[in-house]
């Protein structure tokens, strides 16, 4: 599959699968890694508790039918206590315009300052493509289900 890229900062290189773990590439092939790593466009340090957006050095064209999915690397909560304000990231394939950076919400979980260098991996995107979707409105599931979910 072709996407095309652009890069804002042409010092950092294109995104690499598992860029930040090259014992991965060792290991694996490269064709099986699901996610490739988008990397940090700035230095900045995020204060404990505090919630700020970074730049991520990319507009990304996906095919109409696929999304780009943002998720942070595994590693990342553990080794730098950040995590990905809204969970994951989805980008829309209509976000590619020259000036639609992809830029991703941090959000510092510790009680010390986080320092993000410009080239840190701290998420990854996979591309997904995606099934159009027409909702058939029923009154009955006609299934028994499993209970639906249960407070204590």
């Amino acid at each position: 599959m072709k996407i095309r890229i652009k890069r804002l900062d042409k010092s950092l290189p294109l995104p690499e699968f598992d860029e930040a773990n090259p014992k991965t590439l060792e290991r694996y092939d490269k064709s099986q890694i699901a996610g490739f790593d988008l990397l940090c466009r700035e230095d900045v340090t995020i204060k404990p508790h505090e919630l700020i957006i970074v730049g991520v050095n990319n507009v990304i064209e996906t095919p109409p039918d696929c999304f780009l999915l943002l998720s942070v690397r595994s590693s990342i909560p553990w080794q730098k206590g950040l995590i990905l304000a809204n969970g994951v990231g989805v980008v829309d394939p209509f976000y590619n315009g020259d000036t639609d950076e992809i830029k991703i919400q941090l959000y510092n979980i510790t009680n010390k300052p986080v320092r993000v260098k410009k080239g840190d991996a701290l998420v990854q995107g996979i591309i997904v493509r995606r099934e159009p979707v027409e909702w058939e409105e029923v009154d009955n599931m006609n299934s028994e289900g499993h209970g639906g979910y249960k407070t204590a």
